[in-house]
Parts: C-alpha cells; structure tokens; sequence
C-alpha cells in the first residue's frame, strides 16, 4: 500500500469518528433536554396546585412569591362585579414597563380576597400541562371556590403561564377567568367530581 492511500484511509477514519461523535452528542444532548423538560411537568403540576392553595387560603404573601420577578401579567375577567377588581390586566411589568394598570397585582388580590367569604374548600378539575416554546409551560384547568357566606361557587377557568427565570420555574401570566370563559358565580356550593386523576380538594 503506498503512503498516499494510507494517509486517505487516515483521513476517511478521523473524518467518520468526527461524525460520530457530533450524531452521539446531539442525540445525547436532544436526549436530556427532553428528559429535563418531562420531568419539569409533575413539578409545574404541583407548582399550579400549591398557587390555587395559597388563592384558596387568601394567602398573599405565597401569592405574591410564586411569581417571577420578570412576571408579564396578572389578568381577572369575572363577569360580576360583585368579586373585586373590574376585569383588566393588574400587572404594571414591575419592574418593568409603565404603570398601565388600576391595580398593583397585591392591591387587586386585596379587594378580591375583602368581597369573597372564606376560599378554604376548592376543587380543581380538568388540569392540563402543556409545553410552549421559550421555555414555558402552561397550565390550565377549571377550579371551583365554594362561597360559603353567599351560598354561591366561583367557577374560574384559570391559566398559569410559568416560565424558567433566574434558575426556577415561577408564574410569568396569572388568568383568572379568561376574556372569552368569564369566571362567574353558580348558586349552592359545589364540590363537582372529576374525572380521575384531575380532581385535587382541598
């Protein structure tokens, strides 16, 4: 064999174990990142529950807490005005962004929180996780607020968009009702069953 030929041979060998390598590493790096993203899902689940329970518990300092210092918006459309703040977006893209808001998020929590009775019972139906892109998930479902005082149930469709900031998942968008599902008041106090496994009482 000349030398010629079997500096080629070399080539081709180096140029093969190249490729290899760069599939394998891509593969392996496709392979965590969905790894990360799946097991990123039971903790975002519990992450949407532990936020519906501090709601529930009228509990705002928890509240406040889950949501990301780059938080985007805080959104309530209830179609009475009975429950607080008047439908509108609470969030002033603290620290971001101009006052464009009636409410500071807090102040908006407040006078929900001053015109329902006690929200320690409440059930949460019909959850979703759903993966978006730029790193966020969303979290959907319907979760029933017994109003005990007013013999009447907030049913709230409800969205949390949480996203991964400064090294922890935390709330980006908080939908209480949404423009087109308003939340509203049904009479008696309900405590619906759900479908298994989507059902969480507290």
């Amino acid at each position: 064999m000349r030398k010629r030929d079997l500096y080629v041979i070399v080539a081709l060998a180096v140029v093969a174990i190249v490729v290899i390598s760069i599939v394998v590493s891509s593969n392996g790096s496709q392979s965590e990142a969905l790894q990360a993203e799946s097991a990123s899902n039971p903790l975002i689940y519990s992450l949407a529950m532990d936020h519906w329970s501090s709601i529930a518990q009228k509990n705002l300092t928890a509240i406040m807490s889950a949501y990301s210092t780059g938080y985007e918006a805080v959104w309530w459309f209830v179609n009475s005005s009975g429950f607080g703040p008047l439908n509108g977006r609470y969030d002033c893209n603290i620290p971001e962004g101009s006052n464009n808001c009636a409410f500071f998020p807090e102040s908006a929590w407040k006078t929900f929180f001053n015109d329902t009775s006690s929200l320690q019972n409440y059930t949460v139906c019909n959850v979703s996780v759903t993966d978006e892109l730029h790193g966020r998930i969303v979290v959907q479902s319907v979760v029933y607020f017994p109003l005990v005082d007013r013999n009447e149930t907030l049913k709230v469709p409800y969205e949390i968009d949480f996203q991964y900031y400064n090294n922890t998942w935390a709330v980006w968008r908080d939908w209480f009702g949404q423009e087109r599902k308003e939340a509203y008041p049904v009479a008696g106090l309900l405590h619906p069953s759900c479908t298994a496994g989507s059902q969480v009482s507290s």
